[in-house]
């Protein structure tokens, strides 16, 4: 509970802070409008010459594009501002006051930071999920639901994890801004199914850059193209990847010598 005060401030914090440039809520809300567009423009560019891309239709391609705009909002709302943050306190030294604060370091370095317009993707996302789900005809029971949900959790836990292990690189580099611009680059990939690209890329996006979990896994469960007991063998690579990512920071902090040292 007190955890959960803390990362609850630190919202509050960052509705504030953004309120103080309304201006940015229209900007994001316009900027989100166009990214929605024109992710739809390109799939309806695609299916007027073909019924089908691989095994995955049009409205397959719409639920995707919702699903990865959510993950995409979830990311921008809290990891990214968060991470980049934590990069940017380590060539400072303020990871000094994280390391103080009574809190789990790790779990308190990605959730220090909010940027609440984001939820404009989140919103636009989850709309664009629900009708997609609509056209697919997609039987909503509470199980269906709860299959995807966990889907979609496990994907996003890859997804932080992974793109954490990358800031962790900062104890050993320092300067490391370019890994966000990196993986906004490797995560856009996730747009399309992994599964219409080169066997050697699908194998790489899926284990080694894992942003197939975050998008395409969810959508292929919910849209029929992988089965519950496909998703339940594979829980166990966000496992690794947590802690794979709980390993890294443990070793990073071992690495990491202080603002005064």
């Amino acid at each position: 509970m007190h955890l959960w005060r803390v990362f609850v401030s630190h919202g509050r914090i960052g509705l504030l802070t953004d309120l103080q440039y309304r201006a940015n809520f229209v900007n994001q809300l316009i900027v989100s409008l166009l990214s929605v567009g024109l992710s739809l423009g390109s799939v309806f560019l695609v299916f007027r010459h073909t019924s089908a891309l691989g095994a995955w239709t049009q409205p397959d391609l719409l639920l995707l594009i919702g699903v990865h705009m959510t993950v995409r909002g979830f990311i921008r709302l809290f990891v990214r501002p968060s991470l980049h943050a934590f990069v940017e306190g380590v060539r400072t030294g303020d990871v000094d006051f994280v390391l103080l604060k009574p809190v789990d370091s790790q779990l308190y370095v990605c959730l220090q930071r909010f940027r609440v317009w984001s939820l404009f993707d989140v919103l636009l996302g989850a709309g664009l999920i629900l009708w997609s789900a609509v056209g697919l005809k997609v039987a909503a029971s509470p199980g269906a639901v709860l299959l995807f949900l966990a889907a979609l959790g496990a994907g996003f836990a890859v997804v932080v994890a992974f793109w954490f292990i990358l800031s962790v690189t900062a104890f050993w580099f320092v300067r490391v801004d370019n890994i966000f611009v990196f993986f906004d680059a490797l995560f856009d990939t996730a747009r399309w199914p992994v599964t219409i690209y080169p066997a050697f890329l699908r194998i790489a996006l899926t284990f080694v850059i894992p942003v197939a979990w975050a998008v395409t896994m969810p959508a292929a469960l919910l849209s029929g193209h992988m089965t519950a007991g496909t998703l339940s063998l594979a829980g166990l690579v966000p496992a690794g990847f947590c802690l794979a990512a709980r390993l890294c920071w443990q070793w990073g902090l071992r690495r990491y010598s202080g603002a005064s040292a």
